[in-house]
């Protein structure tokens, strides 16, 4: 930048004076636009050959949700059976009913994929254990999915409240968009 103003200036300072302050000279300010022109040719020509910063790129984005904006996070999770005692620190199975209410098909694996997150809570309200179980398969919009559930249980004997929601896998809950998750209050042997 300091050596564009200083050969402005020279520009300047020949043309002025081979011009002169009454009678302008044509050949005087061809002088004075070819020096300036020059300069900027080789301005032009050094910035050409400077070195250039190796470009590298921008860290990815863990799980991008396949959807912007909210309409992704439409739906529910009914009708929750259990199979028999849940017995503490061990598995329970049993199914529960998705269905998707947006107007995207969600995705059962990989980057935005949709989840049934899963969280015991015992009678004060106390997070005891959470974890996930995964959709069998991808889910349409506008479909209802009867779908196996494999839960871990809670490592002490007792009653606890078992919440089930939909989640998009590092993005968020389903319950933050205004869905209701599914209770169930359930006995712990």
């Amino acid at each position: 930048m300091k050596e564009l103003a200083v050969a402005l200036i020279g520009a300047l300072v020949v043309g002025g004076t081979l011009v002169g302050l009454r009678k302008p000279r044509p050949w005087a300010i061809g002088v004075a636009a070819t020096f300036f022109g020059a300069f900027l040719l080789g301005a032009m020509v050094r910035a050409s050959q400077a070195p250039v910063a190796p470009v590298t790129a921008a860290a990815p984005v863990p799980h991008p949700p396949p959807v912007v904006g909210t309409k992704l996070f439409r739906g529910t999770i009914s009708g929750v059976t259990l199979a028999g005692a849940v017995k503490h620190g061990a598995q329970t199975t049993g199914e529960g009913t998705i269905e998707n209410r947006s107007p995207v098909t969600w995705n059962a694996r990989g980057d935005g994929s949709v989840s049934i997150g899963y969280a015991w809570t015992d009678e004060h309200g106390a997070l005891k254990l959470e974890g996930r179980a995964l959709l069998p398969m991808d889910v349409s919009p506008g479909k209802k999915l009867r779908v196996p559930l494999v839960l871990e249980t809670p490592k002490d004997p007792g009653t606890y409240t078992l919440l089930l929601d939909l989640l998009v896998e590092q993005v968020a809950w389903f319950r933050d968009y205004h869905n209701d998750p599914s209770r169930l209050t359930v006995v712990v042997q």
